[in-house]
């Protein structure tokens, strides 16, 4: 795992395992999209020691949707179907990295999809069925009317 950071206006890449910055010999650092290219990415690890050289940055993913648990890999190969660029349009490592954050946003979205489902089970069985739809506003004075204990 490395980080990018904001240095110069440029995203240079940071190895915290090795506590290094990737540097080229003229001592400008390097980018991701730099260190996709072998014979630069050879130049900026080749005075870090032990470094692996099995280490590529062909394919770099900066969200790692296999911490969604059972859906995650599932997601990405949808999302790369539907959208191809959505890894660098968003920032996307809030929602994966801050778990609370993740379960206020997936609530609000299962929230959102069971009033779609309700109004669309409202319609059906008011339109199709011929049963009155009551509203939820109307459900929602009754119980307040039973908890309160006052009958109109």
């Amino acid at each position: 795992m490395v980080v990018e950071v904001l240095i110069d206006g440029r995203w240079v890449i940071v190895d915290p395992s090795y506590r290094t910055l990737f540097q080229l010999p003229n001592g400008s650092f390097v980018t991701r999209g730099e260190l996709q290219d072998t014979a630069v990415f050879k130049a900026a690890t080749q005075n870090i020691p032990n470094y692996p050289q099995s280490y590529t940055y062909e394919r770099t993913v900066p969200v790692r949707m296999g911490r969604v648990p059972l859906i995650g890999r599932y997601m990405r190969m949808a999302l790369n179907f539907i959208w191809p660029s959505w890894e660098e349009s968003i920032n996307w490592t809030l929602l994966v990295e801050r778990e609370s954050f993740a379960m206020l946003v997936a609530s609000i979205f299962l929230l959102s999809f069971a009033f779609a489902i309700r109004l669309f089970l409202g319609w059906y069985f008011s339109r199709r069925l011929g049963n009155p739809r009551v509203r939820l506003r109307d459900q929602i004075i009754r119980a307040g009317q039973i908890l309160v204990g006052s009958s109109e």
